[in-house]
């Protein structure tokens, strides 16, 4: 793991560049990858901040931050609850095709053991105003008690409404996204 930070400047013109690489990271045994992360912001210059996430034998993950807000209105201003909760903001992450199986292994989720999950985020706005998107497609997920499963999510959230978007092919069959549902809705009851 290698961190590297540069902070210099003064108030009128602060800089603050922070580099993290972790490489061959790993849990419980299992190889997750690579990761580095980069957050960069200088003077009056919006604060940005860089994840990318590389696996093995699979495409890289990525998610950026940006915001108008400055190092130095942070340092000059200090801005409160209400005026971080008014700041701008924009998100944009992917996720391509990473193998469920590992990953249902590591949250002990013996019900699903193939497929693959990718995932789009674009998010904008403010904490009290936010807009996006959020796509969710599998692909081939199996597990003991199902065979292989196809599916879609879609997200979009506004000013005007919040629309979620569900679509389920098993074995090339459209399922029925109400069911779907019912039965999360009765899983999640359960659990509280």
């Amino acid at each position: 793991m290698r961190l590297a930070v540069t902070a210099d400047g003064d108030a009128a013109r602060p800089r603050l560049d922070v580099h993290l690489d972790a490489r061959g990271l790993a849990l419980a045994g299992r190889p997750l990858g690579d990761l580095a992360i980069d957050l960069q912001g200088a003077g009056d210059r919006p604060l940005s901040l860089h994840l990318l996430a590389t696996r093995p034998r699979e495409p890289p993950a990525s998610l950026t931050v940006t915001t108008p807000l400055s190092l130095r209105a942070l340092l000059r201003d200090r801005p409160g609850r209400r005026a971080l909760l008014r700041t701008p903001f924009q998100v944009d992450g992917q996720i391509e095709r990473a193998a469920l199986a590992p990953l249902a292994t590591l949250a002990n989720l013996p019900a699903i053991r193939g497929g693959s999950v990718s995932i789009r985020l674009a998010a904008r706005g403010t904490a009290l105003d936010p807009t996006g998107t959020l796509a969710i497609d599998l692909a081939g997920v199996t597990g003991p008690r199902f065979p292989a499963t196809d599916g879609r999510v879609e997200l979009t959230l506004d000013r005007r409404a919040t629309q979620a978007n569900v679509r389920l092919l098993r074995l090339g069959h459209t399922e029925i996204a109400e069911r779907f549902f019912e039965r999360a809705i009765e899983d999640l009851a359960r659990t509280l």
